[in-house]
This record gives structure tokens, C-alpha cells and sequence, in this order.
């Protein structure tokens, strides 16, 4: 495994992230890439909740990455609209 996600699961290594494990890879060989957001999908098909196990409650997944679509969707641009 060589790791080269962000939040929401795109592979943000960039050319040299790349290059970085391809040499990891047999003469010859080849590279699968497997990537995917970390996300929570309910049972009944909501995306974005989780129900875990032992909470009675439900709970956001990924709570930074929702909260960050919360914010793009908000209206408001700008520096000074975002909490970094």
C-alpha cells in the first residue's frame, strides 16, 4: 500500500507522488490504483450519515468533508466567509 489520499479520497500525490511509487513496481510491472471518498451511506441510502456501531444516534461521515460541502453550498465566497 503506498497511501496518497485527502480528504475525500482523490489521490492528491500530483506527478511526483506518482513517480514515487511507480518505482515501488516490478520491471515490467504494473500499478492498480484503488481510491474512494470516505464516506457514510445509511442503509436507506442517505449519503453522508453512519449509523455506528454502539451510538443510538447518526452521525456525519465524514463530518470535515460534509462540513466543507456545507460551506461551498452556503452562498457566501471569500476569504472571510471561511473558517481555516
Amino acid at each position: 500500500a503506498f497511501p496518497m489520499g485527502g480528504i475525500g479520497g482523490a489521490p492528491f500525490v500530483g506527478k511526483t507522488g506518482f513517480a514515487a511509487f511507480s518505482h515501488h513496481a516490478p520491471d515490467g510491472g504494473h500499478v492498480v490504483v484503488f481510491y474512494g471518498p470516505h464516506v457514510g451511506i445509511l442503509r436507506s441510502g442517505e449519503v453522508g450519515k453512519y449509523h455506528r456501531h454502539g451510538q443510538e444516534d447518526v452521525s456525519t461521515a465524514c463530518g470535515a468533508l460534509s462540513a466543507a460541502f456545507a460551506q461551498c453550498r452556503c452562498g457566501k465566497h471569500g476569504p472571510k466567509h471561511f473558517d481555516v
